[in-house]
């Protein structure tokens, strides 16, 4: 039988170079990440975890929160197409993380941290103002998940904001910002507003004491019969 001849190496490039993004994403060797998966979840899954990590590796994104997230769905035996829609809906969020970090190379580092902040709906403008003012020490996958904590507790984006700016002129100690939620909670549960909540652990930070140090706002008492910070 004749022997049939090897295409150039030529031909192939011209091929892949007309063919779509995701023919030749997929011809591409595929990234060690995912052999993690291979086998794991459903093949439809597979073929769509593959174009998403390879774009985020292009992109200098993390692709370990997709793969965690793809596994996590077959681990709960979530439907394939509802699995697809999560990886899609992360991709993006991670895309915006990235963007609203800015172009500061130390801080894409954070990009997985800020952008659970983000499905936790952190004020995207906020998260925007707070990364571009924040020093190269500060880890701020925290400081966004506490500004996504206050926000799930009422407080109003720039009334957030202003508070986690008071923690940052104080050193930005990262105990304090762990308990700033903790404290804006409290003071809720003892009646006061979300606002006067966050004002007041503001007044505290500025004034140089640390979050636990105020006491209800002027005119707010626990109910009676209840000590304060007691629920």
């Amino acid at each position: 039988m004749k022997p049939v001849p090897a295409f150039p190496v030529a031909f192939l490039a011209l091929v892949l170079s007309l063919a779509p993004p995701q023919v030749v994403r997929l011809a591409a060797q595929e990234r060690p990440e995912l052999e993690a998966v291979r086998g794991r979840v459903a093949p439809e899954v597979s073929r769509e975890l593959t174009v998403l990590v390879n774009d985020a590796a292009r992109r200098g994104l993390p692709a370990s929160a997709l793969i965690d997230k793809a596994l996590e769905g077959a681990a709960k035996h979530v439907p394939p197409a509802l699995v697809i829609g999560a990886l899609r809906e992360l991709a993006s969020t991670l895309r915006q993380a990235q963007s609203l970090l800015g172009g500061d190379p130390g801080h894409l580092r954070y990009v997985e941290g800020v952008a659970i902040a983000l499905q936790r709906n952190a004020p995207p403008e906020a998260v925007r103002r707070l990364a571009a003012g924040a020093s190269p020490r500060e880890d701020l996958g925290a400081t966004m998940n506490v500004l996504a904590d206050l926000a799930s507790r009422g407080v109003a984006p720039a009334t957030a904001e202003n508070v986690l700016l008071a923690w940052r002129a104080q050193g930005a100690d990262v105990d304090a910002l762990r308990r700033i939620p903790l404290v804006v909670t409290r003071l809720i549960r003892d009646g006061a507003l979300p606002a006067q909540a966050a004002q007041a652990v503001e007044g505290a930070l500025r004034r140089g004491g640390p979050p636990e140090s105020v006491g209800p706002p002027a005119g707010v008492g626990p109910p009676r019969g209840r000590p304060p910070g007691r629920s």
